[in-house]
């Protein structure tokens, strides 16, 4: 079993990665502080709130098996919700022809990674 702070280390590290992919996923030519920042609410919508609201739901449970449920659970759905918020404020305004399910399902791939440390965190031993 692992202890919390290596559980939250392994989530620090899963978020540098995932900033930086979805930083160089679309790269502009130059550097853009637009895009900087667009990238930063993408980070905290599909990375950071679906963790932390998964690990809250998580620890209200006293099963370990209900832990794990709820945090993946958890995590999946606010993961694509975040995403189809991101398509509501950034890619629908830009009147791309992107249909939001197709951005939201994106949420299937962090998502569980997201759901797995979650729960890595909430079943942990507290070291």
């Amino acid at each position: 079993m692992i202890s919390k702070r290596q559980a939250y280390a392994a989530f620090a590290v899963f978020l540098v990665a995932f900033s930086v992919f979805k930083y160089t996923s679309a790269l502009p030519d130059g550097f853009s502080i637009q895009y900087m920042i667009s990238v930063c609410i993408l980070v905290v919508l599909t990375g950071v709130v679906p963790f932390v609201l998964a690990s809250l739901v998580g620890k209200r449970f006293a099963s370990t098996g209900m832990r794990w449920a709820a945090t993946f659970g958890v995590a999946v759905v606010t993961c694509c919700l975040g995403y189809a918020a991101y398509w509501a404020l950034f890619i629908q305004p830009s009147g791309a022809e992107v249909p939001v399910l197709a951005v939201a399902l994106r949420g299937l791939i962090a998502g569980p990674i997201e759901g797995l440390l979650a729960g890595l965190v909430v079943t942990a031993r507290d070291a």
